[in-house]
């Protein structure tokens, strides 16, 4: 079986339909939480190439959790910088 990473291509692909630039001279800091989900690595390579600063939560499977994760609406305030 021929195994074949398409992390790169993925990443090129998505950088091609957004503003890098626009998003680099904003100086961004971005909260994500992937759920624990895959989109984390292509999404934190995205965001790092747009020099965005990113702090990842629930990065990591917790094979211990029991059930899957759901967005909690009371912790989006505490996410959230004053303009």
């Amino acid at each position: 079986m021929l195994r074949r990473d398409f992390t790169n291509e993925y990443v090129d692909a998505v950088e091609a339909l957004i503003d890098l630039e626009a998003i680099r001279n904003a100086g961004l800091r971005v909260i994500v939480d992937p759920m624990y989900g895959v989109g984390q690595l292509t999404l934190g390579t995205v965001l790092t190439e747009a020099r965005c600063r990113v702090t990842f939560i629930n990065e990591r499977h917790n094979p211990l959790f029991g059930g899957r994760p759901r967005p909690q609406t009371s912790r989006r305030s505490a996410c959230s910088v004053p303009t």
